[in-house]
């Protein structure tokens, strides 16, 4: 092309997605040639592109149609690659990794969220949560830290096991969680010392579950409790 050309017609680059025939390529970006420098940038995407220079013609109807004509049968064909780190094996080990750790996030505090609106704010409704059919987080975990942790996380955010632990209204930390576990911890040793005289039993006071212990357990309950239709006050 040439100046006057470009100033007489319209001419348009077209960016097509796609290596093999024209039918299996896709328009995907395009724009008007102003003068003989046009810049236009292409998608980040990995894959095949082809670009073509197209002319606006008329078509001899009395409905003048607008037609856009191929101008020549050349084509810059050229390939979009990823950087060479992106494509080590370690690299796509760990993005599938964080995939399924940001999946199993999103569906678990989706599903917290429609447990909210199922049984109320601070859960007032749920009498009763579900038995899970897995060893409990830590020695003295009952159903009703299960309930307190559905409420933590709803408040606090997913994997904020330490405000979930320091919050004052939820029993995790504090004198009344201390009385709590020492009297559960001599009952435990009573009942050990009955089955084996000679047990070494320990239970530590101080031991709180691990973010992903307690990841995997709202998982769990959220999916049991969405498959209960139980303990709804009517």
């Amino acid at each position: 092309l040439d100046k006057k050309l470009i100033e007489e017609n319209i001419y348009y680059l077209i960016i097509s997605y796609g290596k093999d025939s024209e039918a299996k390529q896709r328009m995907i970006r395009h724009q008007r040639v102003n003068n003989l420098k046009s810049v236009m940038y292409v998608p980040g995407f990995i894959g095949h592109y082809t670009v073509k220079l197209y002319q606006l013609q008329y078509a001899e109807t009395p409905e003048r149609e607008a037609l856009l004509m191929q101008v020549g049968k050349n084509q810059v064909p050229f390939v979009v690659k990823s950087h060479p780190t992106l494509e080590t094996e370690e690299f796509l080990s760990n993005t599938a990794r964080l995939t399924k750790t940001w999946a199993n996030k999103l569906i678990a505090l989706r599903g917290l969220s429609q447990i909210f609106d199922k049984y109320g704010k601070d859960l007032e409704n749920l009498h009763h949560v579900p038995s899970l059919l897995v060893k409990e987080p830590t020695w003295w975990w009952t159903s009703k830290d299960d309930k307190r942790l559905l409420i933590g996380i709803y408040n606090h955010g997913y994997g904020r096991s330490d405000e979930v632990k320091e919050d004052p209204n939820l029993g995790f930390s504090g004198e009344k969680f201390k009385k709590r576990l020492e009297s559960l911890k001599q009952k435990k040793i009573a009942a050990e010392v009955v089955k084996d005289p000679k047990a070494e039993v320990k239970y530590p006071m101080d031991e709180f579950p691990s973010v992903s212990t307690l990841n995997k357990r709202l998982s769990r309950l959220v999916s049991a409790l969405l498959s209960s239709g139980k303990s709804i006050k009517k």
